[in-house]
Parts: structure tokens; C-alpha cells; sequence
């Protein structure tokens, strides 16, 4: 589906900012003036790692912030998505729905790395929350 370990990156980060602008109240047909998918792989493409991971990083932060200033994440929202129509879905919801898109994408982006000879690894969160307990264990 995704040519390259870039391209997978735009797309989670496209997606990622896209529904944040919709819980913050954006309509669809306004957030291209947000995201312009072929000028993020562009620069994308044109960045290292580091660069990447510190778009993430900030867009992380717009999404404490915004979630820190909800407070109802079980209010419901009323969508009018382009491909599927109106819908009425809560902002915890559509949380969930980010969690498993990125879960989905992390294997696409592990199977990738393991085709082209480096180890993969776990994508479970249980795992992930176990690595953080440890390395917090570790620098005390």
C-alpha cells in the first residue's frame, strides 16, 4: 500500500492532524487550508528522522493541549465526513480510532523495516507501557 517508510509517516501524521482538526470543530472541506498532503510529503521527504519525529512531537503537544481544555471527551460531535456521510461520534471515540490507525500503520511500517533487514519491534502497547515503567525504574 505504501511505497516507502515516508510515505506511511505522511499519511499517520496527515491523518493525525486532520482529525484533530475536526474534534477542535474544523469542517472537512476546510482543513486542506491546514494540510496539503502533497506539500507535507514534499517536505517530508525533504527532512531526517529527528526533523519528523519533532513535527510529531508538536503535533502531540497541540493534542494535550486540546484535550486538556475538553471537558467532556464523551461529548458528541456531528461530522460530515466526504466519503462516509454525516455522523454523530464522540471525541473519546474518535481517540480510539486514532489509537488503532496508528497501531495499524506501526506493523506497516515494522513489516517494512523487517523486508528490508533490520529487526522489527513490538507494537503492543502493553509492551510500550512495560519499556516505559523500566526506563522510569532505571533513571531513578
Amino acid at each position: 500500500m505504501f511505497p516507502t517508510l515516508a510515505t506511511v509517516l505522511v499519511h499517520a501524521y496527515f491523518t493525525e492532524t486532520i482529525w484533530l482538526r475536526v474534534m477542535q470543530g474544523k469542517a472537512f472541506d476546510t482543513i486542506e487550508e491546514y494540510v496539503d498532503r502533497q506539500d507535507l510529503t514534499r517536505r517530508f521527504a525533504q527532512k531526517n528522522l529527528h526533523e519528523i519525529e519533532a513535527d510529531y512531537k508538536q503535533l502531540e503537544a497541540e493534542y494535550r493541549s486540546f484535550l486538556n481544555a475538553t471537558a467532556d471527551p464523551m461529548v458528541t460531535k456531528t461530522i460530515d465526513h466526504p466519503g462516509f456521510g454525516r455522523m454523530e461520534i464522540t471525541i473519546f471515540h474518535l481517540l480510539c480510532h486514532l489509537i488503532n490507525h496508528a497501531t495499524y500503520h506501526r506493523g506497516n511500517i515494522t513489516a517494512m523495516l523487517r523486508q528490508l533487514g533490520y529487526k522489527g519491534v513490538s507494537t503492543d502497547y502493553v509492551v510500550y507501557r512495560m519499556n516505559q515503567k523500566n526506563n522510569t525504574m532505571e533513571s531513578n
